[in-house]
């Protein structure tokens, strides 16, 4: 799957258990966020990823996670500037979907970032 950000200035492809990012001018590579850690079977088989990903409305922010993650799911905020992990969302028991509104973050139709980021953990990388 790929997106671009509202501007037109990045592009985001995921692949199984990644994001790529791109210049969305130039299709040059740029600084992403680490692979997840895909789930395990109890052979230990790889059971797969599928990563989504979305852009804040601003282009600066990009949140992704696993849709096949059993619960509880989360989410991991990618800070393109900074080029680190700037957030984790708290643990939900829905998480099939992922998308920015507005300043906010949606998983799973629940509102979980907003003007308060304190309910967040943060990630030093």
């Amino acid at each position: 799957m790929a997106t671009f950000s509202s501007d037109g200035h990045r592009l985001a492809i995921t692949y199984g258990d990644r994001v790529e990012l791109r210049d969305g001018s130039t299709g040059q590579c740029l600084p992403g966020p680490p692979p997840l850690h895909c789930p395990v079977t109890a052979s230990e088989v790889p059971a797969g990823c599928l990563v989504v990903a979305a852009f804040r409305r601003d282009g600066r922010v990009l949140a992704y996670s696993d849709i096949l993650q059993t619960p509880p799911f989360r989410a991991w905020l990618w800070d393109l500037d900074g080029r680190r992990l700037s957030a984790t969302s708290p643990p939900l028991q829905d998480g099939k979907s992922l998308a920015f509104a507005g300043d906010s973050i949606l998983i799973g139709g629940n509102p979980i970032l907003g003007n308060d980021a304190s309910h967040l953990s943060k990630t030093i990388v």
